[in-house]
């Protein structure tokens, strides 16, 4: 590999990296806020871009529009989602809560191709996805790429600032802990896990409208909500800051085994690596480990 296809690898490895960033902090926010592994991230994600879809291109309103829409829609899915399925279930077994929100990824994907059809859409560009930031060696950043690494970044600082920082954040995290002694003082949990799903789903949002506006929109969108949780393990599942490690360490990864090995060694790459982390750090290199007495 020469140093310009080096560059470029990793040029498109913190595009890549970053975008994981904005879906895998689906993954972590909502385990951390409330304790429950959502597998219908990659659906929301995807109903977001179809959303801004209806807006920007059927009703030909301008793209911010179709963002904040896609934004409102998917939190307000993700607030719903919680109080009808996994609120009457909360103090169950974990594995009953990831059996509903499996239930609920396969019932969003067979409700989006019934709205928008299986043919993949085009969402309509603001701006052109051109060579927008040059770099060294001949490498460059595009209009979007810059886009998702600007956009995951603040979504990134964002919500850490607010879980460590704003009042609800860090009463969030105490209703996770410890739910039955939340209530006893007073905080409405429901209402803190409510508002933990939405949080989390906005920058997943982000991530979906980030591909929708860069390449094109389909069904198989909802495979990046999956994909997601190997830099959100590798990270630790309970740990914000280490999703960022995670997320740039399986895009340069992922990029490389496409590199030498073709597109079809991805995933095994990846999540070869998910497996070799795991045997040796079960909770992710950042992910605190359950202390369990007897």
């Amino acid at each position: 590999m020469s140093l310009n296809q080096l560059a470029d690898v990793l040029a498109s490895s913190v595009v890549l990296g970053f975008l994981y960033v904005l879906v895998g902090l689906a993954w972590v926010v909502i385990f951390r806020t409330t304790g429950v592994l959502n597998f219908a991230n990659g659906q929301f994600l995807a109903f977001g871009a179809y959303v801004a879809y209806n807006v920007t291109n059927t009703w030909d309103l301008p793209f911010l529009l179709g963002i904040l829409a896609a934004v409102i829609v998917v939190a307000a899915l993700g607030v719903l989602s919680y109080t009808a399925l996994l609120r009457p279930i909360a103090g169950q077994p974990a594995f009953a809560q990831i059996i509903m929100t499996f239930g609920l990824a396969i019932v969003l994907t067979g409700v989006i191709p019934i709205i928008w059809g299986t043919i993949p859409l085009n969402l309509e560009a603001p701006v052109a996805n051109d060579r927008l930031i040059e770099l060294p060696l001949d490498a460059f950043f595009t209009t979007y790429g810059a886009a998702t690494i600007v956009v995951g970044a603040v979504c990134f600082a964002g919500i850490i600032w607010f879980l460590r920082k704003v009042r609800m954040g860090t009463q969030m995290e105490a209703a996770a802990e410890r739910p039955l002694l939340a209530s006893q003082t007073g905080l409405r949990i429901n209402r803190l896990f409510s508002a933990g799903w939405a949080m989390a789903l906005v920058p997943a949002t982000f991530g979906g409208l980030s591909v929708a506006y860069s390449s094109a929109l389909s069904t198989g969108m909802a495979d990046l909500g999956l994909r997601a949780i190997a830099p959100a393990i590798i990270g630790g599942l309970d740990s914000v800051g280490g999703l960022i490690i995670g997320a740039l360490l399986v895009a340069v990864i992922e990029s490389l085994a496409v590199t030498y090995l073709g597109a079809e060694a991805q995933n095994a790459a990846v999540f070869t690596l998910l497996l070799v982390v795991m045997a040796f750090r079960p909770y992710g290199l950042f992910g605190r480990a359950e202390v369990r007495r007897v």
